[in-house]
């Protein structure tokens, strides 16, 4: 929750009109529901994973929104969160990555088309990642929570067997309560009137070349760990793991700190990294930092 009240800090610190909007939300109701409903859930031995998913549906629910964002009671978020399984979770994140240069330039969803024009793309990426039924069978259940939609069949892109879903925007909203990246636009960063703290390269950045850096995950099942610093840009930073391997990481997921033992720069991850986001990785299911 610390790194989540972090990032918000991050996103509006230097805006009084969105810290009085983010306030109002904060001493609301509704916002006291949630709580409620997160810690009774907490309490009776979720698992940690869930905790933390739980803990950025409402720290990121306080962001200001405007009238045209999906709206819905955040203990409906909540128990989605309780409800929804990790393989629901995957096929809802497969869905949003495939489609999310359409969602960008067609946030009203209202064209099908755009979204059978990707079929064959999205037939290959659920033939690497589980059987083609399982991944129907979580969209029809997604279905259930609002989540997705399938989409009206276009017979000269599918074949009979063929089924084309896509998230609804309250799926992307979720997402974007989850803090994923892929979920369309970041309505948090096109809310601000300037840009985001990591959207531009700082001129007081610590982070240097050939350095080494701490990683601290979200996730309390992977610790903080050091790992090589390969390159500082505008887009982000790239680290090296155990393994050889370059992770990009964009600036967007990520706040810049200092570790307090070592002294040595800190990333503060905003956002969980899986091993199926990286070429060769496609089918684990662990984070990509190692225990």
């Amino acid at each position: 929750m610390q790194v989540q009240f972090e990032w918000l800090k991050a996103q509006f610190s230097t805006q009084q009109t969105q810290i009085d909007e983010i306030n109002v939300k904060l001493n609301s109701s509704e916002f006291a529901h949630a709580v409620v409903l997160a810690g009774t859930e907490a309490q009776a031995g979720t698992t940690q994973e869930k905790i933390e998913e739980m803990a950025s549906v409402l720290v990121r629910s306080l962001a200001p929104s405007s009238e045209a964002d999906y709206s819905d009671d955040l203990t409906s978020f909540i128990r989605d969160v309780i409800n929804l399984s990790h393989k629901d979770m995957q096929v809802l994140r497969l869905l949003a990555d495939i489609y999310s240069d359409v969602i960008r330039v067609t946030p009203n969803l209202n064209s099908p088309n755009v979204f059978t024009e990707k079929m064959d793309i999205l037939r290959a990426a659920v033939d690497r990642s589980m059987h083609r039924d399982d991944f129907y069978a979580h969209c029809v259940r997604l279905g259930g929570f609002g989540l997705v939609i399938e989409v009206v069949r276009n017979t000269s892109r599918m074949a009979p067997e063929d089924y084309c879903f896509r998230p609804t925007r309250r799926g992307l909203r979720f997402l974007q309560l989850l803090g994923e990246q892929n979920s369309g636009t970041d309505p948090f960063a096109a809310r601000s009137s300037t840009a985001p703290v990591n959207s531009r390269p700082s001129p007081d950045s610590g982070l240097r070349e050939s350095a080494r850096i701490i990683v601290a995950p979200i996730s309390s099942s992977t610790s903080q760990a050091e790992y090589s610093l390969k390159a500082v840009d505008g887009i982000g930073v790239v680290i090296e793991l155990g393994n050889g391997l370059p992770v990009r990481v964009p600036r967007s997921d990520y706040i810049e700190s200092r570790d307090e033992v070592t002294g040595k720069p800190k990333l503060l991850l905003t956002r969980k990294y899986f091993q199926g986001y990286f070429p060769g990785h496609e089918h684990a299911e662990e984070y990509f930092l190692p225990r």
